[in-house]
């Protein structure tokens, strides 16, 4: 896992007494401090939800138009090029990260 050796911003959050509390033991258990625990856990969790594979589940019509799509492409109007080049940019961003 990465983890940034430099501290440039910050994270503001609000809980409970009694989730600081179990995030406070839990980080004791760790022996790491709270901050650290807490965004060493938030990023793992993180790294893991954006490593999972993305499944789309189309109906039968909807798999049809898609492979038909494949085999005969049209032209990308502008608002579709756009949405690939930030797809394209957020997938390296992460991948870097």
């Amino acid at each position: 896992m990465h983890t940034e050796t430099t501290k440039s911003t910050y994270l503001n959050i609000r809980v409970s007494k009694l989730s600081k509390n179990i995030l406070q033991k839990a980080a004791e258990i760790e022996g790491d401090t709270l901050s650290h625990f807490v965004v060493s856990q938030a990023l793992e969790s993180a790294y893991k939800l954006l490593s999972k594979p993305e499944t789309l589940l189309l109906s039968s019509e909807e798999q049809h138009q898609f492979y038909h799509l494949l085999e005969d492409p049209k032209e990308l109007n502008p608002y579709l090029s756009k949405a690939i080049q930030r797809y394209k940019k957020i997938k390296k961003d992460v991948s870097e990260v």
